[in-house]
């Protein structure tokens, strides 16, 4: 089990190196078990997908890692679609939250982005710790779709000021 050590020294915040697929991924299992285990679904992708397929990610989409002190503690994928973009997968471990880590990542995928218009975060179901965390940020609840068993899937929503637009 990661923890925080007593005096985290530097949070690095990069696109990761192939071979960091398989922790990121195993950190990302145990970031969504909560929700697999509220859904009573474990075949979610966030906990199903494998290392190669965020190998793949790593090549088509902006991927970035949080690393504690070196070490591998949250990521965020972030999908260029047209005039938007779309974050996901937007996780640090649990050791590691109320760091300032998830906001580093969050801010980074949006600084990536460039001139897309408008950010859509997708959460895989309503969970008021993450909806509060995106609407301190600026974000507002755009879409919400019920699923036969009972979880709602949201995306919240924000748009890019205009002076980042321009630059």
């Amino acid at each position: 089990m990661l923890k925080p050590p007593s005096g985290l020294n530097q949070i690095t915040i990069e696109p990761p190196v192939p071979d960091d697929s398989a922790m990121i991924v195993q950190i990302r299992r145990v970031c969504y078990s909560v929700e697999a285990d509220t859904r009573k679904d474990w075949q979610i992708p966030q906990i199903v997908e494998r290392s190669s397929r965020l190998a793949q990610d790593i090549s088509e989409s902006i991927v970035l890692e949080a690393k504690a002190d070196g070490v591998i503690v949250g990521s965020v994928r972030a999908t260029r679609l047209t005039d938007q973009c779309l974050i996901d997968r937007l996780f640090v471990h649990t050791s590691f939250r109320n760091l300032g880590i998830g906001s580093q990542l969050l801010s980074a995928a949006e600084r990536r982005l460039c001139n897309a218009k408008t950010i859509r975060a997708y959460l895989g179901m309503r969970v008021a710790g993450t909806m509060a965390f995106l609407q301190k940020r600026g974000y507002s609840v755009s879409a919400e779709y019920g699923l036969t068993n009972g979880v709602d899937l949201l995306y919240m929503e924000k748009a890019r000021p205009v002076q980042l637009l321009d630059a």
